[in-house]
């Protein structure tokens, strides 16, 4: 019975799209990739008999959101976030690690589910690169340009760039985010990864401040700053909005980088199975407090000293959770991604409290 080599298989993709299916043993992971559906003696062959397949769909070589070509592994449906780990496994148990690292996305409206190619023996499809892609050159400002992600003229470093990359990416992990919307943001996303990777970090600049723009939704009209006691609680129910947001983008963050962690590790599962305690902070740190502000200025008269003791409370409850919580006090000092997300809760809710003291 013929071999299953997972290298020659990936050397085999080249600028095509394949079958790939990840199958999971007690111990052992297997990626099997194919141009056409696998058949049972492929199976047998990739030593899958005993396996249970984890998902199906499509491999091929696409450029990230930082313009780099990395493999591709497309799914029906919304990744589940342990798949690219099991698939990162498999790629080191057979000594893949060349191809690493691997991204997982859903498939797009119109993309096949999978494909059936004839390849003939010969044709290795063997994916060559002349040199590894640019990656964003280091602290090079931008040109003066009325586009920098601050919506406002000036210049932006790579770095700053990269960071506000990486924000934008976690934040398009939103469930809630429209699929076709999803699709036409990541796009943007890459366009902007390859102005950066030749170093047009100017155009790349303008692509992602429509991404931000986009995903903070709809601007207000335009109208002049309210600095009454009413309006500035207003202007922090939209502070506690955004560092909320922030929030949830921090906590994927983490998560991705616990998980990539322990990707090869025998307790990886166990771990993997922990990650919805660190997204139920969530259910505390949530929009009660921001719904309450809103009402600054439309509160009644009459209803107003039942409304400031009730947001007073509901302040006091987030800042006894944020510094109380064992999860939420360790996790600006976790060692797996560096954030400060929870001191920037504090600040805004200690803030907060003065604010409404004084009204």
């Amino acid at each position: 019975m013929a071999s299953y080599d997972l290298k020659k298989a990936v050397e085999k993709i080249g600028d095509k799209r394949l079958n790939f299916a990840l199958y999971k043993g007690e111990k052992e992971r297997q990626v099997v990739i194919s141009p056409k559906p696998p058949t049972k003696t492929l199976l047998e062959a990739a030593g899958c008999a005993d396996m249970t397949r984890v998902t199906k769909g499509l491999c091929f070589w696409e450029k990230n959101a930082e313009g780099k070509e990395i493999l591709f592994f497309a799914v029906k449906g919304e990744p589940q976030s342990t798949w690219k780990d099991l698939i990162t496994k498999a790629f080191r148990s057979h000594k893949c690690e060349t191809f690493l690292p691997v991204e997982m996305r859903s498939l797009l409206a119109g993309e096949p589910e999978e494909v059936s190619l004839d390849v003939g023996p010969e044709d290795t499809g063997a994916h060559t690169q002349t040199a590894s892609p640019a990656e964003v050159p280091p602290e090079r400002p931008v040109q003066e340009s009325p586009t920098a992600p601050d919506g406002s003229s000036g210049t932006i470093s790579a770095a700053e760039f990269k960071d506000r990359l990486r924000t934008v990416i976690a934040e398009l992990k939103d469930p809630d985010l429209d699929a076709t919307e999803h699709a036409r943001l990541t796009a943007l996303i890459r366009q902007a990864g390859d102005f950066a990777k030749s170093s047009d970090l100017a155009s790349a600049a303008a692509l992602l401040v429509s991404v931000e723009k986009s995903l903070a939704g709809p601007e207000a009209p335009a109208e002049a700053v309210d600095d009454s006691p009413a309006g500035r609680l207003a202007r922090f129910g939209k502070a506690w909005s955004a560092a909320r947001k922030k929030f949830a983008g921090e906590l994927n963050r983490i998560e991705d980088a616990i998980l990539e962690t322990y990707a090869s590790a025998e307790k990886y599962n166990d771990i993997a199975r922990q990650m919805p305690r660190l997204h139920a902070l969530q259910k505390t740190v949530n929009k009660h407090l921001e719904t309450q502000l809103a009402l600054a200025k439309s509160i009644p008269a009459p209803e107003v000293d039942a409304w400031r003791k009730s947001l007073r409370e509901a302040i006091a409850a987030q800042l006894d959770f944020i510094q109380g919580d064992p999860l939420m006090c360790a996790l600006d000092d976790n060692p797996f991604h560096k954030t400060g997300i929870r001191a920037q809760l504090l600040i805004v809710l200690q803030k907060l409290q003065v604010e409404v003291a004084k009204a």
